[in-house]
């Protein structure tokens, strides 16, 4: 992001929250992405020299009405939710954070 924004560009980043007491963390399925931390994302994005203006964390399914809050399509979000509930509940992976940002 660092590289490819333009100064000002904003960027938006949402992951499974390792910190979730949703998270499975004793699956041994290697073909599930492992979550992250929030705050270890963050700072990785303040040493690279972005801006990180807001953090939210939520259940998935909560996602779809935040991004319609900031003027997204909430039919098309809804959408893209739906596909995603069944990858959450086999990962385990209820809770979501959003970080956004950007670049100084």
């Amino acid at each position: 992001m660092q590289r490819c924004l333009k100064p000002g560009g904003l960027f938006r980043i949402q992951e499974p929250n390792a910190d979730s007491l949703f998270v499975d963390r004793d699956t041994d399925d290697a073909t599930m992405e492992r979550p992250l931390r929030l705050e270890t994302v963050k700072h990785q994005l303040v040493d690279a020299g972005l801006a990180v203006e807001a953090c939210h964390t939520f259940l998935h399914f909560g996602m779809a009405g935040r991004l319609a809050e900031a003027g997204l399509n909430k039919a098309a979000m809804d959408a893209v939710i739906d596909s995603l509930n069944p990858l959450f509940d086999r990962a385990g992976q209820g809770e979501i954070f959003m970080i956004v940002g950007r670049k100084m």
